[in-house]
């Protein structure tokens, strides 16, 4: 059962989602690798 409150959407802008896609498409680089920095990175 879930909890009661606001629910946490959008946690993540559309700017860090399309540099993560474009990272994760890269020759070389893992989406494990990608999903592992922080979103600072971005």
């Amino acid at each position: 059962m879930g909890m009661p409150g606001p629910q946490k959407i959008n946690r993540y802008g559309v700017a860090f989602k399309l540099n993560a896609v474009q990272m994760s498409n890269q020759p070389g680089v893992l989406i494990k690798d990608v999903a592992d920095l922080p979103p600072a990175v971005f």
